[in-house]
């Protein structure tokens, strides 16, 4: 999940919604609610600083 998150975020047309609106997206197509929401952007950010997938 984190990973389709991060790839839709490069996508053009989600180049100027906020990480929580991505992030809403991915969890409702998974069926996941807000907590989702919010571990998938602490997610990414540990990605992002440790450079681990």
């Amino acid at each position: 999940m984190v990973l389709q998150f991060m790839n839709t975020q490069l996508r053009k047309e989600n180049a100027d919604k906020w990480r929580r609106e991505v992030a809403l997206q991915i969890a409702n197509s998974h069926s996941q609610g807000m907590h989702t929401i919010r571990k998938l952007i602490q997610w990414e950010k540990d990605w992002v600083g440790k450079r681990l997938i």
